[in-house]
């Protein structure tokens, strides 16, 4: 999905940069993306592939959720894909808001001298992006919780909450949804160019220096952003 908006927003910019050698790793692709590309095309790129990956990860999701919150697995496809329009909504903002506010946090760190970022600086740049874009998924990611466990449309679910917890209540969750996608971020567009790079010095090939650093990134990442997740469920 990464890989063919990539080339759209390449054909609409009118470079190019979409028939170079691509990598198949989601990572890398929005690694490079979040640095290179402009706002538009960063926000592009994330709103066009995210709806795609959000229904082929629907049911893990669910079962993510059911876990956490002790409730029995099922594999009913109607429980499985529950509240797929809310996660595309949320996976939607919160990839193009992710591309968008982590490339914006890395200009502004490297200034008007166009110098290489340091590791911190790379680092603090995409925990930033994560922190900013959970304003946009803390809110709309509850009421897929809501929905996956007690069902109900979109409306209705925005509606009992509003009854029972007011406006505030769309804010429950923040604090730990920013912790988990700020820890996200940094092994998404950070860690993983990195580790890429740290292993194409030790002499291997681009597909395999982008598969360790994308799979050493993610299990790091999802192994401590998990806590926070559990939390926010």
């Amino acid at each position: 999905a990464v890989l063919v908006s990539k080339r759209w927003v390449g054909r609409q910019r009118g470079s190019a940069s979409s028939s170079s050698a691509l990598s198949p790793t989601h990572a890398r692709l929005c690694a490079e993306m979040s640095a290179s590309r402009s706002d538009l095309e960063n926000l592009a790129i994330g709103t066009i592939c995210a709806p795609i990956f959000t229904v082929a990860l629907q049911p893990t999701i669910f079962l993510k959720h059911a876990r956490m919150q002790g409730l029995p697995l099922t594999m009913d496809p109607r429980m499985l894909w529950r509240g797929t329009m809310a996660s595309i909504g949320n996976e939607t903002g919160q990839a193009g808001l992710q591309f968008v506010t982590t490339g914006f946090f890395k200009r502004f760190a490297r200034g008007s001298f166009g110098r290489p970022l340091t590791a911190l600086e790379d680092a603090g740049a995409a925990a930033a992006g994560g922190a900013s874009s959970a304003m946009w998924v803390s809110p709309v990611e509850l009421v897929v919780i809501q929905q996956q466990r007690f069902g109900g449309s979109i409306a209705s679910t925005l509606l009992r909450l509003y009854r029972n917890f007011g406006v505030y209540g769309f804010g429950r969750g923040y604090m730990a949804t920013g912790l988990r996608d700020s820890v996200y971020v940094i092994g998404m567009l950070s860690a993983t160019p990195f580790l890429e790079k740290e292993v194409k010095q030790l002499g291997f090939g681009s597909a395999t220096g982008s598969l360790v650093g994308s799979l050493t990134a993610g299990i790091v990442a999802g192994t401590l952003s998990c806590p926070f997740d559990c939390i926010k469920a």
